[in-house]
């Protein structure tokens, strides 16, 4: 009787659990993380920006925040350093009033093509020295990317074709002056 009582209590915990917004992540603490956010393609070398907004559903501010830009590969392969992927990856975040949302805009530039995830770390920091007293993690921005492939990248395809072609003209002329000069045709 009470194993079964405590699969009940199991499966009412998870029924509870997955009724929760696939782009919102909820701290028994009273903190959420919306994402703006949940899916997205994107070619390699452009970039797309998505914003997080922190929510303070207590009835106290937050302590300070600090919220942290993480990137993985979903193909459990690929190592992806984060810092090739954003250029601002963490962020201060002034503490939160009771009832209040902060929202951080986050800019993310591709350079690996498959599928990724994207998301938050959100920290309460206090003391000294300073020590994180709750953690927080975001659901994930599931990120398609896709290689590009252009015949022109980066503009460079008339360098390649004139350099070459001016060097071949000069040799030519070159060739032909000396050929006429000297009689030898």
């Amino acid at each position: 009787m009470t194993g079964t009582l405590v699969v009940l209590a199991l499966t009412a915990t998870l029924a509870l659990a997955s009724l929760q917004s696939p782009g919102d992540a909820e701290a028994a603490e009273g903190l959420t993380i919306r994402l703006s956010e949940t899916d997205v393609s994107a070619l390699i070398g452009t970039s797309f920006e998505f914003t997080t907004e922190i929510t303070n559903d207590r009835t106290e501010a937050t302590l300070p925040l600090v919220a942290h830009l993480n990137v993985v590969s979903l193909d459990l392969k690929t190592y992806i350093d984060p810092e090739d992927w954003s250029p601002v990856r963490t962020l201060s975040i002034a503490p939160i009033s009771p009832g209040s949302t902060a929202t951080q805009t986050w800019k993310v530039s591709p350079i690996l093509k498959g599928e990724v995830a994207v998301y938050i770390v959100v920290m309460e920091v206090s003391g000294s020295p300073p020590m994180a007293t709750q953690l927080l993690a975001s659901p994930s921005v599931q990120v398609h990317v896709m290689q590009q492939r252009t015949l022109n990248p980066g503009g460079v395809l008339p360098v390649v074709i004139a350099v070459p072609s001016l060097f071949a003209v000069a040799v030519a002329g070159m060739r032909f002056t000396r050929r006429r000069s000297t009689g030898a045709w």
